[in-house]
């Protein structure tokens, strides 16, 4: 469809009344107050389009998460034929489901329960583009032998593949989201090959090209403590957000505060799309805001399944796009 807004009219339309089951802001409040795992599952039954009352075991959640999120991405394909939207954020599972296959071929471990129904790739005759893919991580593995190249290799070529994408598509909004991506990929990736103390050439290896900053930036910063880079990417990288998420970083020495925060950031944008009438921009924000959704219902659900509430619930939650 390029950048022809024409035949988005009416699944903009229809989306925007779908974006009306979404688990609101006010609803994730109350729900946070519930005090155990099948209380959080039946409001969030009440309140959101997922459906979680015939569970007999309530732990067996993430299925019904699973579907929700498959029938999602089948009714916004069904609805836009030959749209190229929904394959922008399915490539994380379609490469996730890749790095499984050649991960299971090499260890003999069956792994079929660790694969993504997300994609619809029919792995036993996969496109193109996942064949390269598979051709690729094989031959990284070949020549090291350290199952981390596997991973290094197919980031790099999913961000190529959503790269490959917005230029089909054609639409800033799309490609913004997807540079801010690479950028916040970089910049885990640079505080996690200075943990492992593997130097810049294997950085330079790992460096996703494409973000709003160039891989060189990263290079040319990484002999800095994070305190200090904190204090660089200030101006780099949305002032606060990158600041507080590298000064979590270096308090903690985990990933999570900067996570949340550039998730958060990340879903800013998504709301964005909610001035648009209509466009590619709606059912890409529908199919992330969805995504968001699970990820909320998730984070509820090992809180309660670990004891913890209020004000630590509250700090591991995302911004909510609803």
């Amino acid at each position: 469809m390029g950048s022809n807004n024409d035949g988005y009219v009416e699944i903009s339309a229809y989306l925007r009344v779908l974006e009306k089951r979404l688990l609101s802001t006010a609803s994730l409040g109350r729900i946070m107050d519930a005090p155990n795992v099948p209380e959080v599952l039946r409001q969030i039954t009440q309140n959101s389009s997922y459906d979680f009352s015939a569970l007999q075991n309530p732990d067996e959640y993430e299925a019904v998460l699973k579907e929700g999120l498959l029938a999602a991405y089948t009714e916004i394909r069904k609805l836009l034929p030959g749209s190229l939207v929904t394959e922008i954020p399915a490539a994380q599972y379609a490469f996730h489901n890749v790095k499984v296959a050649v991960k299971a071929k090499h260890t003999g471990k069956n792994a079929d329960n660790l694969f993504s129904p997300i994609p619809l790739e029919d792995m036993a005759d996969p496109p193109d583009y996942i064949r390269e893919a598979i051709d690729a991580a094989e031959e990284a593995f070949k020549e090291s032998g350290d199952p981390q190249d596997i991973d290094v290799v197919l980031d790099k070529l999913m961000f190529k593949r959503m790269f490959d994408l917005c230029e089909k598509i054609d639409n800033a909004f799309i490609t913004d989201y997807v540079m801010e991506s690479v950028d916040f990929y970089n910049i885990r990736t640079l505080l996690r090959v200075k943990a492992m103390n593997r130097g810049t050439r294997f950085l330079g290896q790992c460096l996703v090209a494409g973000g709003k900053t160039e891989p060189e930036y990263f290079l040319r910063h990484y002999d800095k403590p994070p305190e200090t880079l904190a204090q660089i990417f200030y101006y780099k990288y949305f002032g606060g957000i990158t600041q507080k998420g590298m000064e979590s970083y270096a308090r903690t020495d985990t990933f999570a505060g900067l996570e949340r925060l550039f998730d958060n950031r990340l879903i800013e944008l998504t709301k964005s799309a909610k001035l648009v009438a209509f466009g590619p921009e709606v059912p890409f924000a529908y199919i992330l805001s969805k995504e968001n959704e699970a990820r909320q219902i998730r984070i509820l659900v090992a809180c309660k399944q670990n004891g913890i509430h209020g004000d630590a619930l509250k700090e591991r939650l995302r911004d909510n796009y609803a």
